[in-house]
């Protein structure tokens, strides 16, 4: 798999011709095979590799230890290089077969034959020197019972020849009923079949009485109209090795009738004594539903590339432990890189605005190390244009099956207008509730002047109705805070004012305050011991205080509300628990999401707008705290809160 022959994959053949295990894999080929060192393999591939020519060599020797001895073997084997598109070599198929018996069996054979030409050459001159002297018969009788004797011999070692070659067609069949993949040896033009193993039976649904001794033609017909032939014939005059893949291929049979499928085919020469190729060792895979799986994701691969490329969305990969960085063609444009120029992870987060980039980078590798999704939203000026624009960026981290090596991929999607139109709804939103602020206070302090004026002339009725009004006045101050507090965020305008406090003191102060307000409920605190945060203290107080307010707000009256402070050994968490109406799986995935309230039968009547809870989850993140709730319906809910904790000093 590269110039220094690396093994990418090995099949459970070529491990037992090496007498090796899997671990060869991601070795080279010397550390995999250390015997090889010295023998002329190792040059033979390098060349293959760089000129990118096929090698191909039969009946070759090699040593290679097998079973703990150093043994010669024999093979026909061939180094077949695999290209790129642009014609570069990117990896090299080696395959072989074990051709020792084979060898060994021609070598006994042709010394067979020879002894036996030498035998024939003896009794033809033995038969002239008969015919010479036939006159001389008597007196050369015992020379020809001597020749006789000669005859007898050479006869019972052409008998034990011919069970030899037995013998060896004997192995040669079990070698083939071995291998698990489909075998057939074709001899000759008319492509008799002269050896198959039970795999090969199986793939065909044939017995061996069916097939054996008959024309390859005449048992499958229908291959007549198909390629097949011509590359039987192809390899026996040329006597190529021919390897096709994915071939569609049918043929019938008399019960299952007609069947299709695709196929990898391998097309190998066999030689005779005289090194005429007179056969052709088949070889063939049913790759049908791998070609179909391979294509169907090829398919999604389409699909989705047309998806991203319609979505106008940049694409991205890391590797998670060098860092590499490959951005698309379209994310490459969002920076302002061309396409052909270079973009490094370090030169992207350069490019993006101070007060966004440490949190990014911090996501990011919270996202590696720990494998949380990635989702983040950020502005950059792009390196050609000085204009702002804005960004979401989502990814995760994934494991490649095949290498065990980590990658972090993503997208990213140019949300410009979009933000532009949050940050003018947001400023819309802001100066609005700036300009409510003001008769909102005029208004109050009337209601105030006018109650105190009728306590004075002992008028209860107008004071109690100035009263509720003032109460009303109080509430749309809340609101309009509320919506404020809401523009400020997103500008980026609410800055936390950070100190070391006692957050179980703080529990108790705003559940005092809530007491005095609101005395329809029971508040029971759960304490717990003195534990310290490094936060904004007024924020949090706000947090507690939505929280206690919701659970009034949605628990039915005289119902207890309890509040909890649990510490574990580097945080600590707030929960209010109420028992009121509960909430559905599909509402508490965007319960903390901006304007998103709870719509049922039982809030239509309760007042808010959604922002409350929005604002208590940015506050706990800006802290680097977590939150979240956990309820079902009719079960009431429990939301908490958690913070690092810190020690007092």
């Amino acid at each position: 798999m590269s110039e220094q022959l690396h093994i990418g994959f090995v099949n459970e053949g070529m491990l037992q011709l090496w007498g090796k295990d899997r671990s060869v894999i991601g070795k080279t080929f010397e550390e995999a095979i250390p015997e090889i060192t010295g023998q002329p393999f190792t040059d033979l591939l390098k060349n293959v590799w760089h000129t990118g020519r096929t090698f191909k060599a039969e009946n070759t020797p090699a040593d290679l230890i097998i079973d703990g001895e150093l043994k010669t073997s024999y093979f026909d084997f061939e180094y077949r290089p695999i290209k790129s598109d642009t014609g570069d070599v990117y990896s090299i198929l080696h395959t072989a077969v074990d051709v020792t018996e084979e060898v060994r069996q021609g070598k006994i054979i042709i010394e067979k034959e020879n002894h036996e030409q030498e035998l024939f050459e003896e009794l033809a001159a033995s038969n002239e020197e008969l015919t010479a002297i036939n006159e001389e018969y008597l007196a050369t009788n015992e020379e020809l019972s001597a020749t006789n004797e000669e005859l007898t011999a050479t006869i019972e070692e052409l008998a034990q020849s011919q069970m030899e070659l037995r013998y060896s067609k004997s192995k040669v069949d079990q070698i083939l009923n071995s291998l698990a993949a489909p075998v057939v040896v074709l001899q000759g033009h008319d492509h008799i079949i002269t050896s198959v193993n039970e795999a090969i039976l199986r793939f065909w649904n044939r017995t061996l009485d069916q097939v054996l001794g008959k024309p390859m033609l005449e048992v499958f017909p229908e291959m007549k109209e198909q390629v097949f032939p011509s590359l039987w014939k192809h390899v026996l005059d040329t006597g190529e090795t021919v390897i096709k893949e994915e071939i569609e291929v049918y043929y019938k049979h008399p019960e299952e009738g007609e069947r299709r499928f695709l196929a990898d085919f391998h097309y190998q020469p066999l030689r005779d004594l005289n090194g005429n190729v007179n056969r052709v060792l088949a070889t063939v895979i049913d790759n049908t539903e791998r070609a179909l799986s391979r294509k169907a994701i090829e398919k999604a691969e389409e699909q989705l590339r047309l998806a991203i490329e319609s979505s106008k969305m940049g694409t991205w990969n890391i590797d998670a432990a060098t860092y590499e960085f490959l951005p698309s063609i379209r994310m490459k444009g969002f920076f302002g890189y061309d396409e052909e120029e270079y973009m490094s992870y370090n030169d992207a987060l350069a490019l993006i605005s101070d007060e966004y980039r440490d949190r990014v980078k911090l996501a990011m590798r919270n996202a590696i190390n720990k494998g949380v999704p990635f989702d983040e939203e950020f502005s950059l000026k792009a390196r050609d244009s000085q204009q702002l624009r804005w960004f979401k960026a989502t990814g995760k981290l994934y494991q490649d099956k095949q290498d065990g090596n980590r990658y972090f991929s993503g997208t990213l999607l140019d949300i410009t207008e979009a933000k532009e139109d949050d940050l003018r709804k947001n400023d819309f939103i802001g100066m609005v509730s700036h300009e409510l602020k003001t008769p909102l206070t005029s208004l109050n302090a009337y209601l105030q002047m006018l109650t105190a004026k009728a306590q004075k002339a002992e008028d209860t009725f107008t004071a109690q109705a100035l009263g509720k009004a003032g109460t009303q006045v109080k509430k749309m101050t809340s609101l309009i805070n509320g919506f404020l507090n809401v523009s400020r965020l997103e500008s980026g305008k609410i800055y936390l004012e950070k100190q070391t406090f006692d957050l179980e003191q703080l529990v108790d102060e705003v559940e005092d305050e809530m007491k005095l307000i609101h005395t329809t409920h029971p508040i029971i605190f759960n304490r717990c011991s003195p534990v310290f945060v490094d936060a904004d203290r007024e924020k949090i107080g706000q947090v507690i205080n939505n929280y206690l307010s919701n659970a009034i707000k949605y628990s039915p009256k005289g119902s207890p509300i309890v509040v909890e402070c649990t510490e574990t050994e580097n945080s600590v968490r707030v929960t209010v628990k109420d028992q009121g109406i509960g909430i559905k799986a599909q509402d508490k995935q965007k319960l903390f999401d901006r304007f998103y309230r709870v719509s049922n039968k039982q809030t239509q009547t309760i007042s808010g707008f959604g922002i409350g809870l929005y604002l208590c989850a940015e506050i706990i993140r800006r802290h680097g705290g977590d939150i979240g709730v956990e309820s079902e319906p009719g079960n009431g809910s429990s939301f908490y809160f958690q913070l690092p904790a810190v020690s007092k000093n």
